[in-house]
């Protein structure tokens, strides 16, 4: 028996059957529905539009910021190295390497969170894209890219904290060193885990 549209006030027959809202809609109601469903990715698609050109900034951004933190310390470090010139060039050296590595090492995890996020972004939007020239979309597809947008959302929120990071210097003296400290800004509720390297030098 040919089963009434459900739509109230459409007295046409069901032509198909909706397993999105479990209810037979006629024809008219039926392409109705998926026009909706399929109006339901423009937002998605701007979303993850905007995410994409964010991501092609942040990592940059967030490098700069990290360049900026050691200003200071860099400053101390010089001025020691101009009092002491004559007997500190490769110990100053060597702490500019040991300050570079502590910078890869951080710009090592942004770029690792910033590639991981872009790819995931990446396979979004071509799950996107095909289902928007297939036009044939179901609800429960809809449900799930706007969970994997919101899972991004929240890794990119998660900041990874620069490091935190003092120079500490002494006189010239045979029997001194110069020690870099360091540490990442530690969260709420964690205390800092101090490292140090020392680099040893001796003086003439």
């Amino acid at each position: 028996m040919t089963k009434d549209c459900l739509i109230t006030g459409c007295k046409d027959k069901a032509a198909t059957y909706c397993y999105h809202c479990s209810q037979d809609l006629c024809t008219s109601h039926s392409t109705e529905h998926k026009e909706w469903i399929q109006r339901q990715l423009l937002p998605i698609i701007n979303d993850a539009n905007t995410m994409h050109d964010h991501f092609h900034h942040c990592d940059r951004d967030q490098t700069m910021a990290t360049l900026q933190c050691l200003t200071d310390v860099r400053e101390q470090l010089d001025q020691w190295r101009s009092d002491c010139y004559r007997h500190i060039d490769n110990v100053y050296d060597q702490a500019q390497r040991q300050l570079a590595l502590i910078l890869e090492k951080h710009n090592a995890e942004l770029t690792k969170k910033t590639t991981h996020n872009v790819e995931s972004l990446k396979t979004i939007r071509r799950e996107l894209g095909e289902l928007l020239s297939e036009g044939n979309i179901a609800y429960r597809q809809i449900d799930k890219l706007k969970k994997q947008i919101n899972e991004i959302k929240r890794n990119e929120q998660e900041r990874i904290n620069d490091p935190d990071i003092r120079i500490i210097t002494h006189k010239l003296d045979v029997e001194k060193h110069v020690d870099i400290i360091w540490n990442v800004k530690p969260v709420e509720e964690e205390l800092p885990k101090q490292r140090t390297t020392k680099t040893a030098s001796s003086c003439m």
